[in-house]
């Protein structure tokens, strides 16, 4: 689903428009996992908990990188998405 505005618990906005791309980006390492205030262009808000939900070690070619190999015992985390609360308008 796609949110019209996406911001930080703190309150600070976030370039992503689904709950997908925060979990990517927190793969990425490009944002912190934590709890992520979601508001639907219908007006409800929904407030969504990126958390680290298990890792698993990687090893051998990346296709995106040209052939570049992946050492033994790259460490890539798995964030999911859990729905706290919904308020609706």
């Amino acid at each position: 689903m796609k949110y019209s505005n996406i911001r930080t618990e703190s309150g600070k906005q976030v370039p992503h428009s689904t709950v997908r791309g925060l979990a990517l980006a927190c793969r990425r390492k490009a944002l912190t996992p934590g709890i992520y205030i979601c508001q639907c262009p219908g007006g409800n808000v929904h407030t969504w908990e990126i958390e680290h939900s298990s890792t698993h070690t990687s090893v051998g070619y990346a296709p995106r990188k040209k052939a570049a190999r992946l050492g033994k015992g790259i460490a890539i985390y798995n964030y999911t998405a859990k729905l706290k609360k919904v308020s609706r308008v």
